[in-house]
């Protein structure tokens, strides 16, 4: 299965998402933005997203995923980190995935380095390190733990 990682933030379930023909389960925006953007890259694997995954309304249940959450993070097949709708160009996307994606940062990961590769600047890795996401503490245990 797929993990994701995301910022909860203090939203309130508005949005209708099919769970079959019949019913539907009430998401937050976020939720439901993630799902429409990542089902082509989970490649037909089980999404676990805590919002869907775990009763929201059960205190007991939540309290047990909780203590659960690093097993589930350490299991995945891989961790997918979703940091909102940015608001990137098509070409700044392009660019910053080119950057990520690279085998050279991947062995040669430094600050000088983001700087200099392919026009990408402080001022675009600056812009994505604005997402919430980065200000949350569970980020650490759900990147840590993740194989890939």
């Amino acid at each position: 299965f797929v993990a994701i990682s995301y910022c909860w933030g203090g939203e309130i379930p508005t949005e209708n998402l099919p769970i079959s023909s019949r019913a539907y389960l009430k998401v937050t925006r976020t939720v439901y933005s993630i799902l429409r953007h990542i089902s082509g890259v989970a490649s037909g694997l089980p999404i676990w997203l805590d919002a869907i995954c775990i009763n929201q309304e059960d205190c007991e249940e939540k309290g047990v995923q909780v203590s659960m959450m690093g097993d589930i993070y350490a299991a995945a097949r891989c961790v997918l980190v979703w940091l909102g709708n940015g608001d990137l160009t098509h070409d700044e996307e392009s660019v910053l995935w080119s950057y990520l994606t690279s085998p050279y940062i991947h062995n040669n990961a430094t600050l000088d380095n983001i700087s200099r590769f392919g026009g990408v600047g402080d001022h675009l890795f600056g812009r994505v390190l604005q997402s919430p996401w980065f200000e949350r503490a569970w980020i650490v245990q759900e990147l840590c733990l993740a194989r890939k």
